[in-house]
């Protein structure tokens, strides 16, 4: 699976980024949203890690608009202290939310339960 991962903390980037490599997957770290959109113009991502909290552009906008060039993407946001309100904003949207710091079978659980419903989180 390809898989992009972006942080603007570059040591969970990177956390995140060695752990799915060494399950098996094909990952790409970086620490900036406008980057990462670059990408997702040249390289087709079967998933996206985001942090929520970025400077220049929240993971949520950035999962929209990743989402318009691949509609096939399956979104996965992290962070800690988020609303519950904004929780059930991401997963209307079909994205997957890990509060952090979160557990490697937690990641992976995500990853699984997305990839078995279209990219999409189900909704209940």
């Amino acid at each position: 699976m390809n898989i992009l991962v972006v942080d603007d903390c570059p040591n969970i980037a990177n956390y995140v980024a060695h752990v799915l490599s060494i399950h098996g997957h094909n990952v790409l770290a970086l620490n900036h949203p406008a980057e990462a959109l670059e990408h997702a113009e040249m390289i087709s991502f079967d998933l996206a890690y985001l942090g929520i909290v970025m400077p220049s552009m929240s993971g949520f906008e950035l999962g929209i608009r990743i989402r318009k060039l691949l509609p096939h993407c399956a979104v996965i946001l992290g962070s800690e202290d988020v609303p519950p309100s904004e929780i059930i904003r991401f997963v209307r949207h079909g994205f997957g939310y890990l509060s952090a710091p979160f557990e490697l079978e937690d990641l992976l659980s995500e990853i699984r339960r997305l990839c078995a419903n279209g990219g999409r989180r189900p909704i209940g």
